[in-house]
């Protein structure tokens, strides 16, 4: 039986999203109440029966490190590893991965340690539910050497913003450029263009030979988008694109895929949760979203505390305040008469009493104190420094800050 192994590369930095990731890398920031952003695409493994597991980190690496070892743990007892690696201090490498193909590159070796034939190369900074599963069989029908996973995305949508996939009738790869301004469209579907979602499938004795070829290619940035996709089209190598929308997951009735690569992506990403039918849903039996369990007891209303149309975590009291279109991560406490709307507030945060938020993001383990305002005065946030650059309507009160 051909087996598979997972690959997450999650040494991203998140530069867009600096006011969140500043103390922390990417995949390991709070989305939706109780997860880390890289549990969605740990679920997807684990849930296409994915069970050897490698997560390759970089950039304040020890985020991702504790997130991991407190539950994406090993079952040695039935062969299956979880392993989170740290760039290694080898003579031949650098100390650092230059790009995603390099992180790869260099832990070819635990790829190859096992019996493994496909290798799943996904990005660890996405929100997403995909069956791999369904990725490897069209991989495996098309005799590919490497798949490329696509989203369909409107030409006018795509124009300037997504690394964007040429293809064939037949899907296969005829090139791909950077976040082109005329986008070309899919045959057969005028106006829609395929981007990259930046994971990829491919067969490992293959994966080990073009990145190979790469890593001696000294003017290459080591890149999959930028340089792997391009040689691998140089020698005429079998490459397809995998359609996306054509991925099916139990419980899940529309496409979804988001970068949230910048903090109003972030937050629009959270505040979509909260609809009475969200376009990505947290909940469903057949396809379980799992994350660090928590002891935290029951989330409590009392006093005249109110919420509408929110997520409210284990551990949160709403104790006389108010708290409407938000995300709350566990054991938030909010004061009686605050009021919270519209805000996405991170684990151990308290909104003291009268306080007002506002379309504001609250890092972990703030206290905003009594009578504080956040989001109805421009100049007092900007003089507080919770204003993001290039990013006006959307407020973030630091990790730890303290009034």
């Amino acid at each position: 039986m051909k087996r598979m192994i997972g690959v997450v590369m999650a040494g991203g930095r998140g530069g867009r999203l600096y006011s969140l990731t500043n103390q922390r890398a990417k995949p390991a920031v709070f989305f939706g109440g109780k997860y880390r952003i890289i549990d969605f695409i740990m679920n997807s493994f684990v849930n296409s029966g994915i069970g050897n597991i490698i997560v390759l980190t970089q950039y304040l690496s020890q985020s991702i490190n504790d997130h991991m070892s407190h539950f994406w743990i090993s079952n040695p007892l039935y062969g299956q590893y979880i392993n989170t690696v740290n760039p290694q201090y080898k003579t031949e490498f650098n100390v650092r991965y230059e790009h995603t193909a390099d992180s790869v590159y260099q832990n070819m070796d635990r790829i190859n340690c096992g019996d493994f034939d496909t290798v799943a190369i996904f990005a660890g900074d996405h929100i997403v539910k995909i069956d791999v599963r369904q990725v490897k069989a069209y991989h495996e029908s098309k005799e590919a050497d490497f798949t490329v996973i696509a989203v369909p995305v409107p030409v006018s949508e795509a124009s300037g913003a997504f690394g964007v996939i040429e293809v064939d009738e037949e899907s296969r790869i005829i090139g791909f450029v950077e976040k082109p301004l005329k986008p070309k469209e899919i045959p057969g579907r005028p106006g829609w263009c395929f981007a990259s979602m930046g994971n990829y499938l491919a067969d490992v004795k293959y994966l080990q030979d073009i990145l190979y070829l790469d890593a001696k290619n000294k003017a290459s940035s080591h890149d999959f988008g930028h340089d792997i996709i391009s040689l691998i089209l140089k020698k005429g190598d079998k490459i397809y694109a995998y359609d996306f929308s054509l991925n099916k997951v139990s419980g899940q009735k529309l496409i979804y895929w988001r970068d949230v690569g910048s903090t109003r992506a972030f937050w629009e990403a959270n505040m979509e949760l909260k609809d009475p039918s969200p376009a990505f849903s947290l909940y469903g039996k057949d396809w379980p979203l799992r994350s660090v369990p928590d002891s935290t007891p029951p989330a409590k209303i009392t006093l005249g505390g109110e919420f509408k149309d929110s997520l409210i975590s284990g551990g949160c009291i709403i104790s006389g305040g108010s708290v409407r279109d938000s995300v709350l991560s566990p054991n938030v406490f909010v004061d009686k008469n605050a009021e919270v709307s519209e805000c996405v507030l991170f684990p151990n945060v308290v909104i003291g009493e009268g306080a007002r938020l506002r379309m504001v993001i609250v890092d972990e383990g703030v206290t905003i104190p009594s009578g504080v305002s956040i989001g109805f005065d421009r100049e007092e946030d900007e003089r507080r420094g919770f204003t993001v650059k290039d990013e006006p309507e959307i407020l973030v009160v630091p990790k730890h800050y303290v009034f």
